[in-house]
């Protein structure tokens, strides 16, 4: 028979572990990638670029690779360019974690 420590013991572990996975699940959906998009404006001096009509801020450590997959710099994204990349919400703000430079 179970005692009410064992009770209580169970029942906090239980929440645990769904705060975990509520915890996982919204963490998950803030990361994303997206491949086939098209640079639409760039301001590298306050770090903007719209890709696809979404505002994005390019993060002082965003990686930028070149279609040969080499790694570069902001510098070499234009307007027009098709790119791939890896985007996640912070605060209701998008940044670009990295972006791949089509052909």
């Amino acid at each position: 028979m179970m005692n009410i420590r064992n009770v209580k013991t169970l029942v906090l572990s239980v929440m645990l572990s769904v705060f975990l996975l509520i915890t996982v699940n919204a963490n998950a959906q803030n990361v994303f990638e997206k491949s086939g998009s098209t640079i639409d404006l760039l301001d590298n001096t306050n770090g903007i670029v719209v890709i696809d009509d979404q505002e994005y801020k390019l993060k002082l450590n965003t990686k930028v690779y070149s279609s040969k997959k080499k790694l570069s710099n902001r510098y070499a994204l234009k307007v027009g360019q098709s790119i791939s990349f890896e985007a996640e919400r912070k605060n209701e703000i998008m940044y670009i974690n990295y972006i791949v430079i089509k052909k």
